[in-house]
């Protein structure tokens, strides 16, 4: 699994300790600019599966 970068369009892997949450919500910051990526909880059923926002 990968993301990409909503500003760059840089993809960069997915590593669970690079996911950080604060009063703004979950998000990961990407590698190659810095653009802090807002992610949402779409999991069903008290799991979580995190998937990236348009924003």
């Amino acid at each position: 699994m990968n993301w990409l970068c909503i500003r760059c369009r840089h993809e960069f892997p997915f590593y669970p300790e690079k996911i950080g949450i604060d009063d703004f919500g979950i998000y990961v910051f990407c590698p190659h600019c810095g653009r802090r990526n807002q992610l949402i909880n779409v999991g069903k059923r008290g799991r979580i599966a995190l998937q990236q926002t348009g924003k």
